[in-house]
């Protein structure tokens, strides 16, 4: 960026300073004002060098990590220096609100969308089939009722008691 002139720099300064009757705002001053409403932040600003809201988020410093424009506006008139020029003067406003968590609907499609990662698995490899040519073995387990006591008569069979299980 190229450096004015010290000529230019003078000049600027005289015009300045020719804009209070004007305007009823000195050039050099600024105005800056925050407010906070609940969670709500504003910022206001008359100045000739804050000219968008983003310098002004700048100038307030705000986190936007936290924060989102919920309003904003910037406007520029320019007003007489009372040496036939004119100065831009700029007005900047924006209203901040915290930023907002996900709505319900977005939290059940997150859901969703986990749950289908889990369900469409794929499915494990079948066990192998055992071969028929091979002999087979299979484990009969018997209820041998140790410990029962039969009387024939009642059971149509022989008597059957601990002892005689044992013995089988």
């Amino acid at each position: 960026m190229a450096r004015k002139s010290l000529t230019a720099e003078v000049a600027d300064g005289v015009a300045a300073a020719r804009i209070s009757k004007a305007a009823g705002v000195s050039a050099d001053a600024e105005q800056v004002t925050q407010s906070h409403s609940g969670d709500v932040l504003e910022a206001r600003s008359t100045s000739r060098r804050i000219k968008t809201v983003e310098d002004l988020l700048r100038h307030i410093e705000a986190d936007m990590s936290r924060f989102e424009i919920a309003a904003s506006e910037a406007t520029k008139w320019e007003c007489g220096d009372g040496d036939g020029g004119s100065i831009e003067l700029h007005r900047v406003f924006v209203r901040l609100k915290p930023k907002g968590g996900p709505t319900t609907r977005e939290i059940v499609q997150a859901m969703i969308d986990s749950a289908r990662k889990d369900i469409r698995k794929p499915l494990p490899k079948s066990v192998k089939a055992p071969r028929r040519d091979a002999p087979w073995q299979v484990l009969v387990v018997a209820d041998v009722h140790f410990g029962k006591y039969a009387w024939g008569k009642t059971t149509g069979g022989d008597d059957y008691d601990l002892d005689i299980a044992a013995r089988l």
